[in-house]
């Protein structure tokens, strides 16, 4: 089945990964299931993070994958799948310039410099390889006011000036994904070439936060585990997991 084939509408929920995670204790969920939902009680970012979405206003959803026999440890080749269509999505639908539209590790897409969607991956593990995954989704299609610490926050209406039918977005989506997918599952390591290109920052100097101090380093791009790869000024390098590290705008 493919990604969007099956659609549930969810007038609101606490978050859809959490409802697809329930969804999958109760019993087997096809491939591709994609959930949205219209307001968000309980958004889920990455660990600590919450995910803030004006109730109406924008694309906030979850799919359920079975990855083929993918390594826990090379899990973040999903991250990778959804980022890449987020981009492509983002041009091909909204004729939004590329030169704009980057993959800022490790799980959001900017547009000028600014936040315009986020990406939590969830799986679970059995044996050697990942069950299934929970890819969830958040992308500001039409809000307008962000709260204050969103102030770097922009929609597909502040870039493009039009409001945008949500129905209509998701499906757009979906296919792109889906599209992604078929490229991802004939070879997982497939997407990161373009990913590195996407990758915000890349080859340029930036201001991290690292082991409570502020540091330089240039952004060389992502390993095969999706750690960060940092130049520092004496030509070391090191890569990093999230949260070992806080990017400096």
């Amino acid at each position: 089945m493919s990604i969007g084939q099956m659609k549930v509408r969810l007038g609101s929920v606490d978050s859809t990964n959490a409802h697809c995670a329930r969804l999958l204790k109760e019993g087997p969920v096809a491939h591709g299931s994609l959930y949205y939902a219209i307001e968000q009680s309980a958004g889920k970012g990455q660990p600590g993070n919450k995910w803030v979405s004006e109730p109406g206003s924008n694309l906030v959803f979850s799919m359920v994958v079975y990855p083929d026999k993918l390594e826990p440890a090379r899990a973040f080749l999903l991250n990778q799948w959804v980022s890449v269509a987020l981009v492509d999505f983002l041009h091909e639908y909204f004729h939004i310039d590329m030169d704009c539209l980057a993959v800022k590790w490790p799980n959001d897409v900017v547009a000028d410099d600014r936040k315009i969607a986020g990406i939590l991956i969830e799986s679970a593990i059995q044996g050697n390889t990942l069950a299934h995954a929970i890819a969830g989704v958040g992308l500001n299609l039409n809000q307008q006011a962000f709260p204050e610490e969103l102030s770097r926050a922009v929609s597909v209406r502040h870039l493009t000036g039009v409001i945008h039918p949500l129905e209509e977005a998701l499906d757009a989506c979906a296919a792109i994904l889906d599209r992604e997918w078929k490229v991802f599952q004939d070879d997982p390591t497939s997407l990161t070439e373009k990913y590195r290109d996407m990758l915000y920052g890349k080859d340029l100097w930036r201001d991290f936060m690292i082991e409570g101090r502020r540091t330089s380093g240039r952004i060389e791009g992502v390993d095969d585990e999706g750690r960060l790869v940092l130049q520092f000024n004496d030509e070391s390098r090191r890569a990093f997991r999230f949260q070992e590290l806080k990017w400096i705008w």
